[in-house]
This record gives C-alpha cells, sequence and structure tokens, in this order.
C-alpha cells in the first residue's frame, strides 16, 4: 500500500507519524507494539532486515522525532560537537 508507506504527518512539535522507518539505529517499542510485530513475524516470518519489515505488521503505528537523536551519516555532528567527517580520511 504505497498510500500507507509514504505516509508523514507532524503530530506535535517534536513527533511525526511515518508509514515505513529505514535506518532504525535506535527504537522505542510500547508492549502493545512490539506485541503487534512478533505476532507478525510468528505468522509470516521476517524476511527483511527488522527496519524494512516493521511497517508490514497489521495495524502498527511508527513515530519519529523531527530532529535525529542518533545518526550514521558521515557528516553527523558526534557527541563531542565535532563533526565526524574530520577524522574520516579522504578516500
Amino acid at each position: 500500500d504505497q498510500q500507507k508507506f509514504s505516509a508523514d504527518k507532524k503530530i506535535s512539535s517534536n513527533i511525526r507519524q511515518v508509514g515505513s522507518r529505514f535506518g532504525t539505529t535506535s527504537m522505542i517499542w510500547t508492549r502493545h507494539g512490539l506485541k503487534k510485530y512478533l505476532d507478525y513475524i510468528e505468522s509470516h516470518g521476517i524476511f527483511l532486515p527488522i527496519d524494512m519489515d516493521i511497517h508490514l505488521a497489521p495495524n502498527i503505528k511508527l513515530h519519529t522525532v523531527l530532529r535525529d537523536v542518533v545518526s550514521n551519516r558521515i557528516n553527523a555532528i558526534s557527541d563531542t560537537g565535532n563533526n565526524h567527517h574530520q577524522s574520516v580520511p579522504e578516500r
């Protein structure tokens, strides 16, 4: 369902509801949401990496913050306030 998959709705000043999420570096689950996902895995099996499979669980709701808390981007600002890419040698 392309419409569900591409959903992106701001629901507060810091949070938005999304239809899918890739690159799940860190996650917080509710008990209810985790049960929905585990029930899905048990009935269908997991066939994709978890960040590409979550949105397939029926009635699952996905949310994300509007501003990254954790990042794996090469030029992300590190926890020391320096740009990470400055320590990565050029190729």
